[in-house]
C-alpha cells in the first residue's frame, strides 16, 4: 500500500483488493477494521479513517471481480445496493465524498433498519456515513459495522448488508 499524493495518512489499497480503479479515474481509498474488537482493542469506529479530503472515485472491487452496484443501475430512493460483475457502468462508479458520504448516479448509500444498503437522496444523517477503516473495508458511523457481501463474491445481483467487522474477504 502507499500514500495518496496530496492527502495526508490516506492508504491507497493495491489490487486486488476491495477498491479498484478506473481506466483514467483515480484510485479510491478504503481500510477496513480488522478481526472484531476483543475486550480493550479499539472499536471500528475508533480506528477509522475520517473523511477524505480529497474525494475518492472509482469502482469498489473484490479479488471475486464483483463490484459494488446499483441495482440496475436505476437511481432512484431506495432501490438497493448490490454486488454484480464489475462491468464498468455509472451505478458502479462510487465516490467515497469529503462529506463522507457514499455515493454512486446521484444518490447516497444508506444503511437500513434491517441493515441492508439502499441508495437515497443524500444526506448528513449517520446512517450514509462511511468511513474507510483497516483491511480494506468501509465502515457505517451509524451502526458501527462493515459493508458486507453476505454470498461471498458468488452470486451476482446479492444485496450488501452491514454486520459486525471481522476482516473476512466478503468485507473487502
Amino acid at each position: 500500500a502507499g500514500t495518496t499524493p496530496g492527502a495526508p495518512g490516506v492508504t491507497v489499497a493495491p489490487a486486488p483488493g476491495f477498491v479498484a480503479p478506473l481506466p483514467g479515474g483515480t484510485t479510491p481509498t478504503t481500510g477496513g477494521t480488522g478481526p472484531a474488537p476483543e475486550a480493550g482493542l479499539p472499536t471500528p469506529a475508533e480506528t477509522v479513517e475520517p473523511a477524505p479530503s480529497v474525494a475518492r472515485v472509482g469502482a469498489i472491487a473484490s479479488d471475486s471481480d464483483m463490484c459494488l452496484d446499483v441495482n440496475g443501475g436505476v437511481p432512484v430512493d431506495d432501490n438497493h445496493v448490490q454486488v454484480y460483475d464489475c462491468n464498468g457502468t455509472s451505478a458502479q462508479r462510487w465516490t467515497l465524498a469529503t462529506d463522507g458520504t457514499l455515493q454512486a448516479v446521484g444518490k447516497c448509500a444508506e444503511v437500513t433498519g434491517d441493515a441492508t444498503v439502499h441508495i437515497t437522496g443524500c444526506d448528513d444523517g449517520d446512517e450514509a456515513q462511511w468511513r474507510a477503516g483497516e483491511d480494506d473495508s468501509l465502515v457505517n458511523l451509524a451502526t458501527n459495522k462493515c459493508l458486507t457481501d453476505p454470498a461471498n463474491g458468488h452470486r451476482p445481483g446479492a444485496g450488501v448488508l452491514v454486520t459486525e467487522c471481522t476482516g473476512d474477504d466478503n468485507q473487502q
